[in-house]
């Protein structure tokens, strides 16, 4: 976790240290950080701006994209960019029930990430 004006993220770069020597381990550390995220904003220890800035920056997605080349897990990605969105574009009954859409299907690509790296070891 790195810390920038007093504000701390995570950096997949970093945490993430050998996706091409092992690319199904990466997919899935990714797949268990991002669902203790979700879990995270569930029950409001984070608020979906907080997670953006924590968790699922343009750093992180770059990182996705280039390095895990998976689209399950740049979906993942993309939705978490786009929580926040939900809140600010929808009316209040609207966005909530697009939020628990979004973190099931947040959560649904978790898991085949973390199921694909068991049938890969």
């Amino acid at each position: 976790m790195k810390s920038v004006r007093s504000k701390s993220y995570i950096d997949l770069r970093a945490t993430i240290q050998s996706p091409r020597r092992d690319p199904a381990g990466a997919r899935a550390t990714f797949a268990v950080l991002a669902l203790g995220v979700i879990d995270a904003i569930e029950l409001g220890l984070l608020d979906t701006e907080s997670a953006v800035r924590f968790f699922f920056h343009a750093d992180n997605a770059m990182f996705v994209r280039r390095d895990l080349k998976d689209k399950l897990a740049d979906d993942v990605m993309a939705r978490g960019l786009q929580l926040s969105d939900l809140f600010t574009v929808l009316d209040p009954v609207l966005a909530n029930r697009a939020f628990r859409v979004e973190i099931e299907k947040m959560r649904s690509a978790c898991r085949t990430l973390i199921g694909r790296a068991k049938l890969a070891a």
